[in-house]
This record gives C-alpha cells, sequence and structure tokens, in this order.
C-alpha cells in the first residue's frame, strides 16, 4: 500500500514514513528508507549536500 505524504513537519515525516524520497527542483534527488529518514539526512538532501551514489 502507498500515499503520497507531502509535509514540511520534519517530525511528522518521521513518525508517518517508512520510505520517502526527497525533490529539489521538480527532481528525485533522494530515496531514502529506514534509518536513513533523519532530519539532519534529509535536509543535506534537500540542500544538495547528499553523497553521490
Amino acid at each position: 500500500m502507498s500515499c503520497l505524504f507531502i509535509s514540511s513537519e520534519m517530525d511528522e515525516m518521521q513518525r508517518v514514513c517508512s520510505h520517502m524520497f526527497v525533490l529539489r527542483d521538480k527532481e528525485i534527488v533522494a530515496e531514502l528508507k529506514g534509518d536513513e529518514i533523519n532530519e539532519a539526512y534529509i535536509m543535506k538532501c534537500i540542500a544538495g549536500e547528499e553523497e553521490e551514489a
């Protein structure tokens, strides 16, 4: 089952999501799962500081 959930509330996203895509400039820049879903890493992805895969 999937659900599109859009929020700017970090704590809410961490509680609700088990899998997350981070978008920037209409592009998916990160796909996060499990322990990757934390405020520090999400903010790095939003800012463009995520490590290239």
